[in-house]
């Protein structure tokens, strides 16, 4: 049978089956996709990831306004000094209050503390809060274009110059 013409021949080539084995795999994995759902590293092109992302873009518009239209507990800023204060260093005196206030909790949450050292007001990441100092982990700079203090519950507080 070997000698046999290869019209003759039963079965098929290993090309042919390699062929049609490719196809059948690129029709199921967008059957299982249609079926199943994207995958998470496809859903940036996905239409409604599209959506969330204008509303993200809407919401980053809405930042600095509502930086000065919210007032925080630990912040309060009277009329006299908001006219006192251009809008932008308002703005810059909340961000980086929260940029602080955020790099003292992700601290206390890593390191699994409670309580710290009550601090004075100072600009020096390095040495605060005691102990504990947020400056290399938690924060970029040494210092701060503002003095912060903070209480033993880890509140910080911005302090007037």
């Amino acid at each position: 049978m070997n000698n046999a013409p290869i019209s003759y021949r039963n079965g098929f080539s290993m090309v042919e089956t390699l062929v049609t084995l490719a196809v059948i795999g690129i029709v199921a994995a967008s059957v299982v996709t249609n079926f199943i759902g994207n995958p998470p590293s496809a859903q940036a092109s996905n239409p409604d990831s599209e959506n969330s992302s204008k509303e993200s873009s809407q919401l980053a518009r809405n930042i600095v306004p509502s930086f000065l239209n919210e007032t925080n507990n630990s912040e309060v800023f009277s009329a006299d000094e908001q006219t006192i204060l251009s809008q932008s260093e308002l703005v810059a005196r909340r961000m980086e209050l929260r940029i602080i206030q955020t790099a003292m909790d992700t601290m206390m949450i890593v390191n699994g503390i409670q309580a710290v050292a009550i601090t004075s007001d100072t600009r020096d990441m390095a040495a605060f809060p005691h102990g504990n100092p947020l400056y290399p982990e938690y924060i970029r700079n040494t210092a701060t274009q503002f003095k912060y203090k903070c209480d033993s519950r880890g509140e910080v507080t911005q302090v007037d110059d």
